[in-house]
């Protein structure tokens, strides 16, 4: 993996979320569905209202991973200058 190459992101898909959403789609089209959403997790392009509800959550993973990133920074940056 180069450099500039993104890390992959491993979506969390709680099992119970999983069959549930499973169970409404028609037993004809579940393959298919499945099949829908796994492309579009790894196209990063939601379409399906159960791919919608996993890319919400990384959104929201991510800004509370920066936040927590930036407040850490903070501190370290206080923590460097009170030292000196």
């Amino acid at each position: 993996m180069s450099k500039t190459a993104a890390k992959p992101f491993f979506f969390r898909l709680e099992p119970a979320q999983l069959l549930s959403a499973l169970i409404q789609i028609p037993e004809a089209e579940r393959g298919g569905w499945i099949t829908r959403v796994a492309l579009e997790l790894a196209s990063g392009t939601p379409v399906d209202p159960f791919s919608v509800s996993l890319f919400a959550e990384v959104a929201e993973f991510r800004k509370v991973k920066a936040i927590a990133g930036a407040m850490g920074g903070k501190a370290k940056a206080q923590n460097r200058a009170s030292k000196t």
